[in-house]
């Protein structure tokens, strides 16, 4: 039985399936303009762990990640590269479309 800390609450509480059987998982991953550093994988190992532990528990786990792909700044922004994924594509010369496919790719290749 998994129990985590309820930040709210200040308890341990044990993860319950809303679904019995069936635990599904929402967390964040990495905005893709460079690699992450030690201090990002934690939170990704973290949820790792998490849903290795409640499969070993014989919990059919559906698991999503997000990839922050896209800029997501107002035009001015843009214009003065203040966007993270626009500044390193400026940076290295290349589109936002390829740096965000260079590193998901990365961090894909990185956390199998």
């Amino acid at each position: 039985m998994l129990r985590l800390h309820d930040t709210m609450t200040k308890q341990l509480k044990v993860v319950e399936p809303l679904k019995p059987g069936v635990v599904k998982m929402y967390t964040c991953g990495p905005t893709v303009y460079r690699d992450p550093h030690i201090g990002n994988y934690r939170s990704y190992l973290m949820s790792d762990w998490i849903r290795r532990i409640l499969e070993y528990q014989g919990l059919e786990v559906r698991a999503v990640k997000n990839i922050t792909d896209v800029g997501h700044m107002r035009q001015e922004d843009l214009e003065q590269g203040d966007d993270k994924i626009i500044s390193a594509a400026l940076a290295e010369g290349k589109s936002p479309h390829e740096i965000a496919e260079f590193y998901t790719a990365r961090f894909m290749s990185d956390e199998t």
